[in-house]
């Protein structure tokens, strides 16, 4: 067995959590969450000589894993996503959270899904429009409307747009 470029190391150290991090936010599916990084992240090793060239490689396993997650999103039948989405309720509902936390989380489950990704990259995985428009493989400027409308629509659901912007640890505390 070959030891793994230190580059590759110090890559998936960095970038693992905040993938997992977006995709636990996005699915609302720790488990499935879990599993579709892991995926990603088999790509990322995979291809890694072709990955490390890149001029955004995070950005790029952003985009392998939001990938994965919307084409088994895609697979799945309407029952299917019914028992799920009551499954992660349980599990949710189990984990230790503040009711600011739990707020959150739910507003961001009732948005539309290009805008739950967009949220779930800017605002729980920091990473800026560039890096999230090649994540999801639109423009910059699509991005950036879609922030607008996820923070408007978060607004009339009751949460202040200041949480967001100057406190995004609250979207963290949703994480297990």
């Amino acid at each position: 067995m070959t030891a793994a470029p230190r580059e590759l190391d110090e890559f998936c150290r960095v970038e693992y959590p905040r993938v997992l991090g977006a995709l636990i936010l996005y699915t609302g599916e720790p488990l499935l969450a879990e599993e579709l990084t892991q995926d990603a992240f088999v790509r990322v090793c995979r291809d890694w000589a072709k990955v490390s060239r890149m001029g955004r490689p995070g950005a790029w396993a952003h985009r392998v894993a939001m990938n994965l997650a919307r084409s088994r999103f895609r697979r799945r039948g309407s029952r299917r996503r019914a028992e799920t989405r009551l499954q992660a309720g349980a599990v949710a509902a189990s984990m230790p959270s503040t009711a600011d936390a739990v707020a959150i989380r739910d507003a961001v489950a009732a948005l539309a899904d290009d805008e739950r990704a967009v949220i779930a990259l800017r605002y729980f995985a920091h990473l800026p429009v560039a890096d999230v428009a090649t994540a999801l493989d639109v423009p910059a400027g699509t991005i950036k409307t879609r922030t607008r409308r996820a923070i408007a629509a978060l607004s009339d659901m009751g949460l202040a747009i200041d949480e967001l912007d100057d406190e995004p640890e609250l979207l963290l505390e949703v994480l297990p």
